[in-house]
């Protein structure tokens, strides 16, 4: 009731003085609890609407795929490519078994 006293310009103090709501922000703690929760709601309402749309948008991708029976997985994963890191990987554990091989010291962790 407050609230709506105050979006219409009447308030029960004093009936000539009328006073807006742009005044009474950060003035008035019921009108920043309404700011609030109305940003709060519209915040809400849209991060729904953007889910349910990527939701439905990426249901009817994958129902096209699995129509059409192409599986792209071979474009997704690199066997080379994977080859060539994992022997990098392997490098780097030799390198690292190495060094530690014979180290009397305080470890290292940047090895």
């Amino acid at each position: 009731m407050k609230l709506l006293h105050l979006l219409t310009g009447r308030h029960k103090k004093s009936d000539s003085h009328t006073r807006l709501l742009v005044h009474q922000v950060a003035r008035d703690p019921h009108v920043d609890w309404a700011i609030i929760f109305s940003i709060s709601f519209i915040v809400a309402v849209l991060l729904i609407v953007v889910g349910v749309y990527t939701y439905i948008d990426l249901n009817v991708q994958f129902k096209a795929s699995e129509q059409s029976g192409k599986t792209s997985v071979g474009s997704i994963i690199d066997t080379k490519l994977l080859s060539k890191i994992l022997g990098q990987f392997s490098d780097r554990a030799d390198l690292r078994t190495n060094l530690l091989h014979g180290y009397s010291g305080p470890p290292d962790p940047s090895i």
